[in-house]
């Protein structure tokens, strides 16, 4: 859909559906960094690192997208190079959200680039929905 959306120049729909696939892999990838860390090992011994309240806060609203991405940044559960991307799709999604803020194309197409490649990097899924023209400096 938001292919679609970029490819029609609806660019702040193809930007907000790019957002929520984003969004969506790093609450999963965090949820799964959750879930190999509920035990620690200390003393040789495993003890429970993340019970039930834990997770909860850390699952909760209090932790926004933005503190997942850098925790998970920091733990190299998130590349680099895909987390540097985030922080102006961010804003661009901020933007639109509370103030109506015009979508680029080159907006659109860096959300819909970096959905594609977290997709790549989390799960193997390669999908190239566009032609090179309509990506990148070339929109």
């Amino acid at each position: 859909r938001s292919s679609v959306a970029h490819w029609d120049n609806t660019f702040d729909s193809s930007l907000i559906q790019s957002w929520a696939l984003i969004e969506q892999l790093l609450t999963s990838a965090w949820e799964n960094y959750l879930s190999l860390n509920r035990e620690r090992a200390t003393g040789g011994e495993s003890h429970p690192f993340n019970n039930a309240d834990r997770k909860k806060f850390l699952t909760g609203r209090d932790l926004t997208i933005s503190v997942v991405s850098e925790l998970l940044s920091l733990q190299d559960a998130l590349p680099f190079a895909l987390y540097q991307r985030l922080a102006p799709i961010r804003r661009a999604r901020n933007g639109w959200m509370h103030s109506l803020a015009r979508i680029s194309a080159q907006d659109s197409a860096q959300a819909l680039e970096l959905a594609l490649d977290l997709l790549r990097f989390f799960h193997g899924i390669d999908l190239d929905p566009l032609p090179d023209v309509m990506l990148g400096s070339g929109v």
